[in-house]
């Protein structure tokens, strides 16, 4: 069996992303978290430059039925990558920067998976965060093929993945097409950030958690997002309350279709949401 590999490189491998200022903390490569098979990650080599990146590369052949995850610091952020136990015969990198940027490129034969960048660890009701809680972008997407995917904030209310949990997207930008909702029922929809959000929900159906979705209707690369407006919207048209326990900015890539590309985050910033 063919293992992932952890790379440590220079932020000169990767000039689409911004470069991070001489007071930027460094990616660290010793605090790595994993679980699947113990031989998720390879190598680990640490290098002391302020502008060092955490990559992970994930090759072909994996082992049939596992599913694997590593998260790490980076910046004021946590990274993780998520592969489900479908995925074979694919790659997916993640790579960021001092929680100044990141990427995510992908070549993608089977879904699937879902990498991420942000808070971690939160605890804060959803009906109590200040309305005025925000974050801010500017990516771009590049080389798409196939069925694509989208792109945006992304979180989680409840213990991440459990039958009573929350899984939400606020979806900013896709390609490939639009998002495929058949299988949700559309609440309504939301005004704000200079745009319209079409507000969906897939209910829970025997041990699959509850998702929430605003998907924008004319997509962009940069921009803010009020994410407790969301919420708030949200709560509203009948979500359930919960502790609010993640917030990131994430992409995913439809499910059952090939696809390649990469996602480029120049920056990303998001507001640790607070009680009112």
């Amino acid at each position: 069996m063919r293992t992932l590999s952890l790379i440590i490189a220079l932020t000169t491998g990767i000039p689409a992303l911004a470069e991070s200022p001489a007071t930027a903390p460094t990616d660290s490569a010793m605090s790595i978290a994993q679980s699947g098979p113990s031989e998720l990650v390879q190598e680990v080599k640490a290098v002391s430059d302020r502008n060092a990146t955490v990559q992970f590369g994930y090759p072909e052949n994996l082992k049939s039925g596992c599913s694997y995850s590593a998260t790490w610091k980076t910046g004021d952020y946590t990274a993780e990558i998520w592969f489900s136990k479908n995925f074979t015969g694919s790659k997916a990198n993640l790579t960021t920067v001092g929680g100044k940027g990141f990427r995510i490129d992908w070549d993608m034969q089977v879904y699937g998976f879902l990498h991420q960048v942000g808070l971690y660890d939160l605890s804060i009701e959803a009906d109590s965060i200040k309305e005025n809680a925000k974050a801010s972008y500017s990516h771009e997407l590049n080389d798409i093929t196939g069925g694509g995917g989208y792109t945006g904030f992304y979180g989680w209310l409840g213990d991440v993945g459990k039958p009573d949990a929350v899984e939400f997207y606020i979806n900013e930008n896709w390609a490939g097409g639009p998002i495929n909702m058949s299988d949700c029922v559309k609440m309504g929809s939301i005004e704000v950030d200079g745009g319209t959000y079409e507000i969906y929900t897939r209910p829970r159906k025997g041990n699959r958690f509850v998702q929430w979705w605003s998907n924008r209707t004319t997509p962009r690369t940069s921009g803010e997002i009020s994410y407790a407006k969301h919420i708030q919207a949200w709560l509203k048209l009948g979500m359930p309350n919960g502790s609010l326990v993640r917030l990131t900015f994430c992409l995913e890539v439809k499910w059952g279709h090939p696809s390649s590309g990469s996602v480029v985050y120049k920056t990303f910033a998001i507001d640790k949401p607070s009680a009112r």
